[in-house]
């Protein structure tokens, strides 16, 4: 916070923790609904497929299309929180995922699913990056790591939701149904926000910051592009958040029906242990940063551990369901390493880039996911079985791609700089 806190009144402190804390708790549940809207199809994917008549190409681009609409909308969301803040710019989008859940549970086509997916994609845009800019408002840059951790992982309980939960909800009335139900509770978590959130706390220079203009958020975001130590953390920002979701939102249920037989009901148990492995996860890499004393390191060991388990799932002969269920909830536990990417990120650059800049990874990070998504859709529709759906080769050739992009980012990121947790931002020109 920008005033000494011990000019500020015990009670009016205690206040401010207190608000504090219920920003971040509105900031997770919004985070909570972006990961279950990305992933919201992972368990009920097959009886998606058969209901819209879908090839895997068609499921890979219906997926991806969420991404494409999140990423292209970054700019403009950096333009929009810096002139009207993360409390109005976060449930005015939400308007647009409410639309797009609509579109989806109602769509007979990939077309009307598709412009479900990314009326989606625009209404989660703004809700990670708004969490970040507010959240260093309202704590201590040290205690940044700490706060983004909790933040995305409280959100991964998407993923939770959108496991053995969504498909029982689906069992129960059907997916389209439960999709009317999830449009009612968009609604009910931008209601939460426009009443929880405050932009900054009092005193906080935010509160009489003029807003930039377009001009002046483009030539930041030049300012971003050319920066050599943000091309090697992009390079790991491709794969670092689009591997993870490709395995658990997008393939993950279909390589357990198909290559293992699940039901729906069992898949969603083990799309519920990859899940909470995320959550965890999230957890655990945004404190670790301070006690090992490194950001680039946790990030290095997480992408070639991550690797490691996509090659060994591609490479056994014949795993069983209960040998998979391990490698994918070990691989989600360890290939969370995104919060670091993005705290590392911020860590960077001075504070007055600090926006840009992690809207810039943000970005990134959304159109990678789409890309990655649309060419293993390829890839899986390129090795068809004997009844039409995709073989167990598929799947192992697409787990070598994810594993192969992945270790071509490992020596680029290598070379970036690592800003220890407790050391200030360096300057642009330091970078």
């Amino acid at each position: 916070m920008a005033q000494d806190p011990r000019s500020i009144p015990v009670g009016k402190r205690a206040g401010l923790r207190g608000r504090a804390i219920a920003i971040v708790a509105a900031f997770a549940l919004a985070g909570l609904l972006s990961q279950f809207l990305r992933s919201s199809h992972a368990a009920i994917a097959p009886e998606v497929v058969r209901d819209l008549g879908l090839s895997a190409e068609g499921l890979g681009v219906m997926t991806s299309v969420f991404f494409v609409a999140y990423g292209l909308s970054q700019p403009a969301i950096g333009v929009l929180l810096d002139r009207f803040g993360a409390r109005l710019t976060v449930p005015a989008a939400l308007v647009f995922a409410v639309l797009g859940v609509v579109a989806f549970g109602s769509a007979a086509s990939l077309e009307q699913a598709a412009i479900g997916r990314f009326l989606m994609g625009i209404g989660c845009a703004p809700i990670y990056m708004g969490a970040f800019v507010v959240s260093a408002r309202w704590f201590p840059p040290e205690r940044f790591g700490t706060v983004a951790g909790v933040i995305v992982a409280l959100g991964y309980f998407g993923n939770i939701a959108a496991a053995t939960p969504m498909a029982l909800a689906s069992a129960l009335l059907g997916w389209r149904d439960a999709f009317g139900a999830i449009a009612l509770l968009t609604i009910a978590v931008g209601v939460a926000l426009l009443v929880v959130v405050r932009d900054a706390p009092p005193g906080h220079p935010a509160r009489a910051r003029a807003p930039e203009s377009l001009g002046a958020v483009i030539r930041g975001v030049r300012q971003v592009l050319v920066n050599r130590a943000m091309h090697r953390l992009l390079a790991m920002a491709v794969v670092g958040s689009s591997v993870l979701h490709s395995v658990f939102s997008l393939w993950g249920g279909p390589y357990l029906n198909d290559v293992h037989g699940l039901d729906a009901v069992a898949r969603g148990n083990v799309l519920l242990a990859m899940a909470i492995a995320t959550v965890v996860g999230s957890l655990a890499y945004g404190s670790l940063d301070r006690i090992f004393d490194t950001r680039k390191g946790l990030v290095l060991a997480g992408a070639a551990l991550s690797a490691a388990i996509l090659l060994v799932l591609a490479l056994w002969p014949e795993p069983g369901a209960a040998t998979v269920t391990i490698l994918l909830t070990i691989f989600c536990l360890v290939g969370s390493f995104g919060v670091v990417i993005t705290v590392h990120c911020r860590s960077l650059f001075p504070d007055h880039m600090a926006g840009r800049a992690m809207t810039t990874l943000n970005l990134v990070f959304s159109l990678s996911s789409a890309l990655v998504q649309a060419v293993s859709g390829l890839i899986v529709g390129a090795f068809p079985g004997a009844a039409g759906a995709p073989s167990a080769l598929a799947y192992r050739v697409t787990f070598i791609f994810f594993a192969a992009i992945t270790f071509v980012a490992i020596p680029i990121y290598r070379r970036v700089i690592d800003v220890k947790p407790g050391a200030p931002p360096p300057g642009a020109e330091a970078v």
